[in-house]
């Protein structure tokens, strides 16, 4: 059987016309594959976005509510209030400046350890309070009221002290009294019927040492305390 020339070219055609088809449908869904990962790929991609911000928004509630608490700390004391603490630096700084000790900065911390620092910065709200540049120094040191006014037996000898200067100790004037005894070496000769008396060394001493509480310095009972002052 001959296939004429006109049945090839109709075949062909339709040959031609199939493998579009094919070619078409194999594109779209290559696009609707595509499509699909697309979409899925940008799905995860906002997860990520969603997490992200959920983070960034904790941290940043956290860091809110720790300059409130901070805020809230120290809000109702002046300038050049003075607390005890048995926080050291570090920890305190953090309750009450929300910052290191580490990253002490005088322009905006709130509260810093009463340890005599000079050259504080004119904008330092303690200089502009107190017109000083100098903190007291209260480490080691016990605290004592200034007399303002009060004269009686428990006022300060050294009368209206400047705050924050520091008192040396000292012991109140006082008087020991003490007898001083003489002794010959020997008794006297007995009078009686005996020929003589004992000889005996009568100036006999037994030799203590006192027992104290001693050390290096006079002080009362106390307790251990970090001194904190507010210049800010």
């Amino acid at each position: 059987m001959t296939i004429s020339t006109n049945e090839k070219s109709i075949g062909l055609r339709y040959f031609d016309l199939g493998v579009a088809v094919t070619v078409v449908l194999a594109i779209f869904a290559g696009a609707v594959q595509f499509g699909i990962m697309k979409g899925r790929l940008d799905e995860i991609h906002g997860n990520v976005n969603v997490q992200l911000i959920k983070d960034e928004l904790h941290e940043e509630a956290e860091r809110l509510k720790s300059q409130i608490k901070s805020e809230a700390f120290s809000s109702g004391l002046p300038i050049g209030a003075v607390i005890a603490s048995v926080l050291p630096p570090d920890k305190f700084s953090m309750i009450a400046n929300n910052e290191p000790y580490t990253n002490l900065d005088f322009k905006k911390f709130s509260w810093v350890l009463a340890a005599g620092q000079k050259d504080l910065p004119l904008t330092c709200g303690f200089v502009e309070k107190t017109g000083k540049t100098e903190l007291p120094d209260l480490r080691a040191v016990f605290l004592r009221g200034i007399n303002f006014g009060r004269d009686d037996v428990f006022s300060d000898p050294d009368k209206e002290r400047i705050p924050g200067s520091i008192q040396p100790h000292a012991l109140q004037s006082h008087v020991h009294p003490y007898f001083d005894r003489y002794s010959h070496d020997r008794t006297p000769k007995d009078n009686g019927n005996w020929p003589e008396a004992l000889r005996k060394d009568a100036n006999e001493r037994k030799e203590t040492e006192p027992q104290a509480n001693a050390s290096t310095e006079t002080r009362p009972n106390n307790a251990a305390v970090y001194f904190y002052i507010k210049v800010n």
